[in-house]
Parts: structure tokens; C-alpha cells; sequence
């Protein structure tokens, strides 16, 4: 399959790392470098970093309301888009670009963790299992068709970062 990948995060990686190991990744789309640190310089991001040493085509548009950008992603004839932990909402215009259809991987069980830090609500919340949730994106904020959940159990041990390692593990063998 021809993809589409949207990340900018750690827990994007493997997602990624999986992707380009099963299907055709035709570009990578990003957020753009921002400064980090105490010198304030700026640093690509996790998954920038990760595709262009990959040699994946890689764009960090400032807004993807650029018409430009649109029209060469819709021009690449990409059958799917894979989002995961991306940061920003994709317009409606751009969830009609894939011929079959965008995908977005949440680190909770949709619906009920929607919106942003699902990993660290269901730990505040004492939640004895977490989970993924991959669906067909529409223009709501997480919303759209269930296509694939999975559970993870949550032992006393975990943390934030212990559960988004698991989720992203996850996230990669369920995509």
C-alpha cells in the first residue's frame, strides 16, 4: 500500500519504523523544527529526524492549509494516510486526498480518552487497562469509524513514558 505518514513525536517512531518495513512510505509530513533547549535551538523533531535518515520524502509545512502542499500530497496518488500523534487537525479538504481513506492511531480505547494527553488521563484516572484505537478519520476531534482496537493491561509500574512505549509497540504490530 501507498502511504502517507503524519508524526512528529517519539511515539510516532515505531509506527513509522513498521510502516517502511510493510508498505510503500511515498512522504512524511511533519511539524516544523522549533526551538528547544537551553540555547533555544532548533530541533527537528523525533520523527523528522527518523525519515530523513531513512531517506523518506519529509515536509514540515508551518499550516496545511497551504494549497500548495495539499496538491503535491494529493499528486504522490497515496491509497492511505496514517496519523499518529501528528499535533495538529488535518482540514477536511485533506481527509479526501487518499484513494481509500485516512487513519488515525489514538493511545486509548475511542471513545471514551478523546482529545489531547489520552495516556496520561487513563493513568490519573486509575484505569486498569489502556489500549489503541485505529479509525477512519472524519472532522470531528477523534472521531470517525472504529477499525481496529486493542487493549494493554497497566501494571502499579506504570508511568506516562512506560505507557506510551507500550501503546507504540502496539500501534506498530496492529498498523
Amino acid at each position: 500500500m501507498k502511504i502517507v505518514f503524519f508524526g512528529s513525536s517519539d511515539f510516532s517512531c515505531p509506527i513509522l519504523e513498521k510502516l517502511c518495513g510493510a508498505h510503500e512510505v511515498l512522504a512524511v509530513i511533519t511539524t516544523p523544527a522549533k526551538p528547544q533547549g537551553r540555547g533555544l535551538k532548533f530541533l527537528a523533531n523525533p520523527v523528522e529526524t527518523a525519515s530523513t535518515s531513512k531517506g523518506l520524502r519529509c515536509f514540515a509545512p508551518p499550516k496545511l492549509k497551504d494549497d500548495p502542499m495539499r496538491e503535491k500530497i494529493r499528486g504522490l496518488g497515496c491509497d492511505v494516510f496514517v496519523v499518529a500523534s501528528y499535533g495538529k487537525i488535518l482540514p477536511p479538504d485533506w481527509l479526501s486526498i487518499p484513494a481509500k481513506y485516512p487513519l488515525n492511531i489514538h493511545p486509548s480505547m475511542l471513545p471514551k480518552y478523546r482529545g489531547a494527553a489520552p495516556v496520561n488521563w487513563q493513568l490519573i484516572r486509575g484505569e486498569s487497562a489502556a489500549g489503541v484505537t485505529i479509525f477512519k478519520m472524519s472532522e470531528g476531534l477523534d472521531s470517525g469509524d472504529i477499525a481496529l482496537q486493542r487493549e494493554v493491561l497497566l501494571t502499579g509500574e506504570d508511568d506516562a513514558m512506560s505507557l506510551l512505549a507500550k501503546t507504540s509497540a502496539l500501534s506498530g504490530d496492529m498498523i
